[in-house]
């Protein structure tokens, strides 16, 4: 929050910093996501991924602190992890992986490595 220079407040101006340990790329087209685990399985649009988390668009955001199982295509190979959801605005979800096998963490590296050599 920023103060005036006298110690009062002039204007709140709330600043947030990013705390991801990985950085994220965003998509030239979206991939669908599939989430399980808080009722019926949904479909989301992936904007950008990364090896710690992706943000996702859908209708039906999820709560906060919601555990879920995800799948997501990149290129010809299916990742699947367990997530949980970090952050919720009107459309849109921050996920971050909580458990990714170490093949699916390969496939996803793979994913990422391509596209930022292209």
């Amino acid at each position: 929050m920023r103060t005036s220079e006298s110690g009062g407040i002039a204007s709140m101006a709330f600043e947030t910093t990013e705390r991801r340990s990985y950085s994220r790329m965003q998509l030239r087209s979206k991939k669908l996501v599939s989430l399980q685990g808080t009722g019926s399985p949904s479909i989301y649009s992936c904007k950008n991924v990364g090896l710690g988390g992706m943000l996702i668009e859908g209708l039906e955001p999820l709560a906060v602190g919601s555990m879920v199982r995800f799948a997501v295509r990149v290129g010809v190979d299916t990742v699947r992890g367990l997530a949980a959801i970090r952050r919720v605005t009107s459309h849109e979800m921050g996920i971050a992986y909580t458990s990714l096998k170490v093949e699916d963490r390969a496939k996803l590296r793979a994913f990422l490595d391509s596209l930022a050599s292209s």
